[in-house]
């Protein structure tokens, strides 16, 4: 039965590049918004839903959509039946956290498709973008998403600036701005915002900007390896470093001899942090950097490091170029 409802619904994506921080701004925001009836959609680029296990939604009403990314063709049309089925919920506001790779191009199609569905049972309120220091200077060059992450935010975060000098922050910013003059931009570490950057965002204007790059990102490869026997969190490093330069992001759970531990590793910074035992099972995801060439690496580099058995599969998703 449809919900009747006295406000529509606010609706805020979340996007941002592999480890700039979106799972940690979600965590952030469901904070602030305690007390309020929250939906969240997590779209993972990977079959296993490492990101869904590790929002802390306490019951929550959550759906994930793995395998590929919300704008492409292959799971956009999940996406709008997903947004639509939350329009029947009594929910006041909808999250929705986005694959790192996802390029959000036909963004306003997908609103358009949802307002057919739904009419005006939601209130977009924009998207937020975060912006990862370590790495935005180089891969506005050379990634299409990334660039189209910019143009169409509302919000940007220039997140991990306790990281980096105040000279490359300042670089990220007029860069931000070259590519959305109207964005509001913050400044954060770990994410951390105010309440009150929900309580103004409306849409933003669409300016032009400079045209396509050349993305070596057109057709990630994602490898799974999975284990059902104990890791020293010791050699679980060494593996990462054995491999971390040929991959864009390394995450996911494994047991240890002293339970569960949550690995997540990107741009030469790995975190293995103890949980409880996680909902989707052991499992490490490994985002390529040089697409089918890394199945050769994993094995040698798995088994110098742990000596452990363990199997490895391959996911290859192809994107349709951006129109």
């Amino acid at each position: 039965m449809k919900t009747e409802r006295q406000k529509p619904i606010k609706l805020y994506l979340l996007t941002g590049f592999l480890g700039a921080g979106k799972t940690t701004l979600l965590n952030n925001l469901l904070e602030i918004l305690k007390g309020e009836r929250i939906g969240i959609i997590i779209n993972e680029f990977g079959a296993a839903g490492v990101d869904g296990a590790v929002v802390e939604h306490h019951g929550l009403k959550m759906i994930e959509l793995n395998n590929g990314q919300i704008f492409c063709s292959c799971l956009e049309g999940d996406f709008v039946k997903a947004i639509a089925e939350f329009s029947e919920m009594p929910i006041d506001y909808l999250l929705v956290e986005s694959s790192g790779l996802a390029n959000p191009t036909s963004l306003d199609i997908v609103l358009s498709e949802v307002k057919k569905l739904t009419g005006d049972a939601y209130d977009y309120r924009g998207m937020i973008c975060v912006a990862d220091t370590l790495q935005l200077l180089d891969l506005v060059q050379v990634v299409n998403a990334v660039r189209e992450q910019i143009v169409k935010s509302e919000i940007i975060l220039i997140n991990k600036i306790d990281l980096v000098e105040e000279s490359v922050v300042e670089a990220i910013k007029e860069k931000i701005r070259e590519l959305q003059p109207d964005a509001r931009i913050y400044r954060t570490s770990y994410c951390r915002v105010d309440p009150e950057i929900l309580q103004t965002s409306s849409p933003a204007v669409r300016h032009p900007h400079p045209g396509k790059v050349v993305s070596s990102f057109s057709r990630p490869v994602t490898f799974l390896i999975e284990t059902h026997e104990a890791v020293d969190p010791e050699n679980i490093r060494n593996f990462v470093t054995a491999v971390e330069d040929d991959a864009l992001r390394i995450k996911g759970f494994f047991l240890s001899p002293d339970g569960w531990k949550y690995l997540d590793a990107v741009n030469g910074i790995t975190r293995i942090d103890s949980v409880p035992e996680p909902k989707v099972g052991p499992g490490i995801v490994l985002i390529s950097r040089i697409g089918e060439k890394l199945w050769e690496k994993i094995p040698p580099a798995w088994g110098e490091s742990t000596g452990i058995k363990f199997t490895l599969t391959q996911k290859q998703l192809f994107f349709p170029p951006s129109k």
